[in-house]
């Protein structure tokens, strides 16, 4: 939230110095820092809710068979055969 309120600080003091910025880079990035913001502002705050939805394994998966993952030999590339004249 720091990182946040700092950058939206410095966006709005130091992001008025080209009229490329003045009309479009700088409209924008306040834009998404607040929208950012309101995201922020609905999550629950930390540790008040125990985490659902997630369980742990109950084992682990069994292993790849052997030779899988493993690299394949291509077939090596043959030139096209031309007709002659």
């Amino acid at each position: 939230m720091a990182a946040l309120k700092s950058m939206t600080r410095n966006s709005l003091l130091l992001g008025w110095w080209s009229p490329m910025s003045l009309f479009f880079g700088n409209p924008i990035t306040l834009i998404l820092n607040f929208c950012t913001w309101l995201s922020i502002r609905r999550l629950p705050a930390p540790g008040s809710q125990p985490a659902t939805g997630f369980a742990a394994p109950a084992a682990l998966p069994s292993p790849p068979p052997p030779g899988y993952g493993q690299p394949q030999q291509w077939p090596q590339h043959q030139p096209p055969q031309w007709p002659q004249r």
